[in-house]
């Protein structure tokens, strides 16, 4: 049976519009598993603030237009209402905590020198983040803070939906790839790093850690959080470590890299993995299934000014890349109080799709040829799943060819 999700979005949004109709079909062999109450959480965040009635002695038809009036002076300015239900508040606020996190545990961690009393255990601290090699030897994640009712508010505010194409058996290890990069992989946090989506629930049995660069581990505090959701080091040492911890150890990374961030654009599709063949020898020496996943909404959540090859802005950020391993975009979102600038992403849903997995016989010693089989194995895999759900799931514009680099 085809349902029909009528998405309404934000009249407030600098860059939402106009009203889309998308039809899905359920397909109960197909799509296996989804994060649930996610039609509920899209009408609550998508729709407009609306008056639910006449004020007292005021015509409805009057008030009406005042509202109209009202909305477009916000949309001209670009400023929120002060009517915003408090759900979409809440909403904002834990998207604002996951981004100013960094930011916040690295200053508090500064304040506390201004203190002698601290000074000891700081020092401690220290000497402990030389030695630790949590981040090497698969994370050290708490339960409690991926269930915090905070992520569940990040989610909706998208919304942001996992779906399982396949049912993944415990008794494997997989490496997930996931596609975009987009600006900050926020399909990542939403729906591997928290329980927000219900992955445990999706892939039950699975111990999944989203991997990331070794530098999230070198800031002071920073470091303890992203090891409580689950990060883990990238380096071969620690995709090694947690695939040979025993069934259902599996691990997820973001195969585009910093080098696919100055990609991420609203309008294309341009995934960085032609010559990226880490991931493939990685699976093959240690028999873990690959499992192609493609996040749609995740180039949609901020923009980027010009930054063709060639230009003087991608050559700074490809000097940056090279001399520091990082990457540096020039981007924008929107703001707390306003639509139109800001670092927080913009409120567009958000849908990451897991494919079926592509079986990995182990081979310590894979050679070159057998590396690029399974690699182009993998390709056609994501493409497939990419083109099977674009035209339901893309956001925005007409969903373009699905391209490699």
């Amino acid at each position: 049976m085809a349902a029909v999700v009528e998405n309404k979005t934000n009249p407030m949004d600098h860059h939402a519009s106009k009203r889309n109709s998308i039809q899905t079909k359920k397909d109960p062999a197909k799509e296996t598993q989804t994060s649930p109450n996610f039609d509920e959480s899209l009408k609550l965040t998508t729709d407009s603030n609306v008056s639910k009635g006449p004020s007292s002695g005021q015509h409805p038809k009057n008030e009406v237009c005042q509202k109209e009036e009202h909305v477009d002076s916000l949309k001209k300015s670009g400023f929120a209402p002060l009517d915003v239900p408090m759900a979409r508040r809440k909403q904002t606020f834990a998207v604002f905590i996951a981004a100013s996190a960094i930011f916040v545990l690295q200053a508090l961690f500064y304040v506390a020198w201004l203190n002698p009393l601290l000074w000891p255990v700081l020092i401690g601290y220290l000497i402990f983040m030389a030695f630790d090699q949590t981040p090497e030897t698969g994370g050290r994640k708490l339960d409690w803070v991926r269930r915090l009712p905070l992520w569940k508010w990040y989610a909706d505010y998208f919304p942001a939906r996992l779906i399982a194409e396949a049912t993944l058996d415990p008794q494997r290890n997989y490496i997930f790839g996931y596609h975009p990069h987009g600006i900050i992989s926020t399909g990542v946090f939403a729906n591997f790093c928290t329980e927000a989506t219900g992955i445990s629930d999706i892939f039950p049995g699975l111990n999944i850690r989203a991997l990331t660069l070794v530098h999230q581990f070198l800031v002071p505090f920073y470091r303890e959080f992203v090891l409580s959701i689950g990060l883990a080091s990238v380096s071969s040492k620690s995709i090694t470590h947690i695939l040979n911890s025993g069934p259902g150890n599996s691990c997820l990374i973001v195969v585009g890299g910093v080098e696919e961030v100055l990609e991420a654009r609203p309008t294309v599709a341009k995934l960085v993995l032609a010559r990226r063949c880490g991931f493939v020898r990685m699976a093959i020496k240690n028999g873990a299934d690959l499992v192609p996943v493609f996040g749609f909404g995740e180039n949609q959540l901020y923009e980027q000014p010009d930054n063709s090859v060639g230009s003087w802005t991608r050559t700074i950020q490809t000097f940056s890349k090279r001399t520091f391993g990082i990457a540096f975009p020039i981007f924008h979102g929107r703001g707390i109080f306003n639509y139109s600038f800001g670092t927080l992403p913009y409120r567009h849903p958000l849908t990451v799709i897991t494919g079926a997995p592509i079986r990995v016989e182990k081979n310590p010693n894979p050679s070159e040829e057998m590396v690029q089989a399974v690699h182009k194995q993998y390709i056609d895999a994501l493409t497939d799943l990419y083109n099977r759900n674009k035209n339901t799931y893309w956001v925005g514009s007409e969903p373009p060819e699905l391209t490699f680099v």
